[in-house]
């Protein structure tokens, strides 16, 4: 670009006066040796990197080359994922999801905050509608010019994974950085206009978003639900008790697993399959106890039961799901352990319920477990 605007330029100056045609049919000579100098240049800037490039990727993913079949295939069994929600049993609850909706709700008011999360998106939408593009201004470039590539692999990034029928949250992470520089300079732009009004509306934006850093810092600073209910199992289950727990999921408790007897019960399986029930009714004749880890299952089998809008339905499963949390199963309720963002403010307790959040938010750091007895 800058070649181009120079040679604009000079022509300009040659071309302005008549008579220096000669003059001008030199200087394009001169053009071409410049932009092949340039291009020549930029190719050979490009092999080394394009070799730093792949040394990185040699040293970081030797396994790739030791097994090239299996990488290839693992890139098109993901590829198909998301693509189809329906590939996995733990992608199940991607299923009808929306998408864009889905994870831009999620990355808002979960992954970052309400307030940190709204005030990102107003400065994207601020910076996107304020933006104007004009090279060849007078007084020079528009200094917002800087960060349209950040807005471009925003918007880009944004739109080709927002549409996948997997949204975990962790597939947005590259975009939380430039989420938060955009919340900053709005933030700055506010503050510029030194008005009342303003200045308390950023006080206002501090005191949600210190709020909500304290109630999630509030997850960790207690044991984690699983070693809560591994440290209860251990107490009060005798050794040698027979414990049914599901299939895809931790099974409890954490440690000591030696002194039980463990029976999978299949719940990902088809419903259609006799075998399915038929080893589960078994297998909680036999049981003393029975632990749900997580809502892995229980949550996306639920939103499953409709056989006329879904491909993969699970009627039995949700029904069996709701005789157990309803008490009319052969297991009552003895323990459970649940662990919610929230924080103690004087004689005042605020909790924030976030199963509504992505599986992903809650499943791996604070699940909410529960034990059931035999009657």
């Amino acid at each position: 670009a800058e070649v181009w605007l120079g040679f604009q330029k000079e022509k300009n100056e040659i071309t302005g006066t008549p008579g220096k045609k000669i003059l001008f049919t030199i200087f394009k000579k001169e053009r071409l040796k410049r932009i092949r100098a340039v291009f020549w240049h930029q190719f050979q800037l490009t092999i080394v990197i394009g070799f730093i490039a792949l040394g990185v990727f040699i040293i970081c993913q030797p396994y790739v080359f030791l097994d090239w079949k299996e990488f290839i295939h693992q890139l098109r069994l993901q590829g198909e994922m998301t693509k189809n929600a329906y590939t996995f049993p733990y992608t199940l609850q991607y299923v009808n999801t929306q998408a864009y909706l889905y994870p831009l709700r999620n990355m808002v008011f979960w992954g970052m905050g309400p307030a940190l999360g709204t005030a990102s998106v107003g400065g994207i939408l601020s910076l996107f509608f304020g933006l104007k593009l004009n090279p060849c201004h007078k007084k020079g470039p528009d200094k917002k010019n800087g960060q349209v590539i950040l807005l471009i692999f925003f918007i880009t990034y944004f739109l080709i994974v927002g549409r996948f029928a997997v949204k975990f949250m962790r597939y947005f992470l590259p975009l939380y950085p430039i989420f938060i520089l955009f919340a900053g300079n709005l933030i700055v732009k506010i503050l510029a206009k030194k008005r009342p009004f303003y200045l308390t509306v950023v006080a206002v934006f501090l005191c949600v978003h210190l709020f909500w850093v304290g109630a999630f810092f509030n997850i960790y600073r207690q044991p984690q639900t699983r070693v809560q209910a591994s440290r209860w199992i251990s107490k009060n289950i005798p050794a040698g008790a027979i414990i049914a727990v599901e299939h895809w999921d931790d099974r409890l408790p954490l440690f000591n697993q030696e002194k039980y007897y463990f029976l999978e019960l299949p719940l990902y399986d088809q419903d259609t399959n006799p075998d399915k029930w038929t080893k589960i009714s078994r297998y909680l004749n036999q049981a003393n106890y029975l632990i749900i880890a997580s809502h892995r299952l229980y949550v996306p089998l639920q939103k499953l039961e409709n056989c006329h809008e879904n491909r993969i339905c699970y009627p039995k499963t949700a029904e069996y799901y709701q005789l157990l949390f309803n008490n009319q199963l052969d297991f009552e309720l003895v323990a459970d352990f649940e662990v919610r963002p929230g924080l103690k403010i004087g004689p005042w307790q605020i909790s924030l319920d976030d199963h509504k959040a992505d599986e992903s938010f809650t499943v791996y750091d604070h699940p909410h477990v529960f034990i059931f007895q035999k009657k």
